[in-house]
Formats: C-alpha cells, sequence, structure tokens
C-alpha cells in the first residue's frame, strides 16, 4: 500500500479525515439520544451523519492512497451511495419537522429508493454525475425553503442553525462542482479540499439545529405527559 505523493490529494483525503471524525462524534450523539428519548428522530440524523461518515471515511482512503482504476471505481459507488442516501435522509427530516410527523416506513423507504435509482441512474448512463448533482440540489433548496418557512410561520430560531448549514453546504457544493483549480493556503488545496474546508462549518450548524429542534420536541413531549 503506497501513499500518494500529490500535495492536493493528501489535503484533500486529510480534510476528508476531518470530516470523517466530525461525523462519527455527531453519529455517537444522536444515537444516544435515540436510546434516551425513545424516539426515531434522533435515530435518523444518526442515519445522516454515519452515512457522511462512511462516505468521508472511504474518501480519504481513495484521495490518500495510490489506487488502480478498476479499485477507484468500485471506491465511489459507496461513496456516492451513501453521500446521496444522506441527503435524501436529511431532506426527510425536515419534512418531518415541516408536517410535525413521526417517521413512517413508507416515507422513509421512498427516501432510500429515490436516492438510490438517481445513483444508479447516474452509474449506468455516464451522465458527468449531473442526475447526482440536480437531486442534492434539490434536496438540499427543499430543505431550505422547509426550514425558511418555520422560522416565518413559528418564528422556530433554531431553523436559523439550518438555514446556515444548507446555504454553506450549498456553497461548498458548488465549490466542488466549479472544476479542478487549485489554492495555496499553508498547504495545496484543489476544489474538493477546499469544499471539504467549507463543508466542516456547515456541519456543525446542521448539529446545532437538529440538536435545538429535538431538544425542543423532547421538553414538549415531557410536558404532554406530565
Amino acid at each position: 500500500m503506497n501513499f500518494i505523493s500529490i500535495q492536493t490529494e493528501q489535503t484533500t483525503s486529510i480534510t476528508d479525515l476531518a470530516l470523517s471524525a466530525i461525523s462519527a462524534v455527531f453519529c455517537a450523539y444522536f444515537l444516544f439520544e435515540h436510546v434516551k428519548m425513545k424516539n426515531r428522530q434522533p435515530l435518523l440524523w444518526s442515519s445522516v451523519f454515519f452515512l457522511l461518515f462512511v462516505a468521508s471515511s472511504l474518501g480519504a482512503m481513495l484521495h490518500g492512497i495510490i489506487w488502480d482504476e478498476n479499485a477507484k471505481f468500485n471506491f465511489w459507488i459507496p461513496i456516492k451511495a451513501s453521500l446521496a442516501l444522506s441527503i435524501s435522509l436529511f431532506a426527510l427530516a425536515a419534512y418531518c419537522d415541516l408536517f410535525r410527523r413521526r417517521i413512517r416506513f413508507l416515507s422513509f423507504s421512498i427516501a432510500v429508493l429515490t436516492a438510490l435509482t438517481c445513483g444508479a441512474i447516474s452509474f449506468l448512463h455516464n451522465t458527468n454525475d449531473i442526475i447526482m448533482k440536480v437531486f442534492q440540489l434539490t434536496a438540499l433548496v427543499f430543505s431550505f425553503t422547509v426550514y425558511l418557512y418555520l422560522i416565518l410561520r413559528n418564528r422556530n430560531y433554531s431553523s436559523v442553525y439550518m438555514i446556515a448549514g444548507i446555504l454553506i453546504t450549498l456553497t461548498a457544493a458548488l465549490i466542488q462542482f466549479s472544476g479542478n483549480f487549485s489554492v495555496m493556503f499553508l498547504w495545496q488545496f484543489d476544489h474538493n479540499g477546499i469544499f471539504h474546508l467549507v463543508q466542516v462549518p456547515g456541519l456543525f450548524f446542521i448539529f446545532f439545529g437538529a440538536k435545538l429542534s429535538l431538544r425542543k420536541k423532547y421538553l414538549t413531549y415531557s410536558k404532554e405527559v406530565k
């Protein structure tokens, strides 16, 4: 196993590891909240961050180690599937927040099948990932609209964190979609490395938004039970 010597690939791998570590911590937190609250909503958020953990961990391996072309292709399949599933479950969480509904098997199945279908079509038709890009952007714009509506309707200020996280994620995605370029900031970063750096604060905003929203629901439920 040989580590890659290209600096932009090294920085991409390191920043992927940072995203992986952050996602693992957030995943564990919501898993603990699921056990404590006995509610499926924290488990949904735990799944979102677990899928990001998987994608980032595999991405770090892909960019940091020298692989042949066949191995690279095999890496991209679970990476893109994990990213598609995570963004689809994120949109599902927004949908549940909008209608104040618990997660249903049907809605969960639709979210998973939609993500996998878009991923499969993208791979089979080799459309330069345009289908996946449109799917991800659509899910993020939908989630942004939901949380903006919740702020305006209910003055749900925990949604402000979600809005900030989504805007940062959209900015990061546009940077990644922009193509090949690199910048020197202590080390050399290409568009993938910059995407990861920008995404880090986005994850924190989304985490705190989901945490505050769940805490509010938990306190409301506790009062109703009493």
